[in-house]
């Protein structure tokens, strides 16, 4: 995962591993810090799974592509 952050001339980068961001220990983390009641253990299960094989079979592919009108640019690929 890439997260990339672009301000007037002001450029910042940081790169996590995938594998780390959609793990088992990250999700546990999720669960447990999650406010929301009406979201179940087995559905964001189930999306980080999907998440996964999406990513094992397409590889690369833009997550958020965000610009501001004053310039700010955001760019997440996962």
């Amino acid at each position: 995962m890439r997260i990339r952050i672009e301000e007037n001339e002001r450029k910042f980068s940081i790169i996590l591993p995938t594998r780390i961001v959609l793990s088992k220990p990250v999700l546990k983390f999720i669960l447990r810090s999650k406010k929301e009641e009406n979201i179940s253990a087995e559905a964001v299960c189930e999306v980080y799974a999907e998440l996964r094989r999406f990513k094992k079979k397409h590889g690369a592919w833009e997550f958020v592509n965000f610009q501001s009108a004053d310039g700010l640019k955001v760019n997440v690929t996962v």
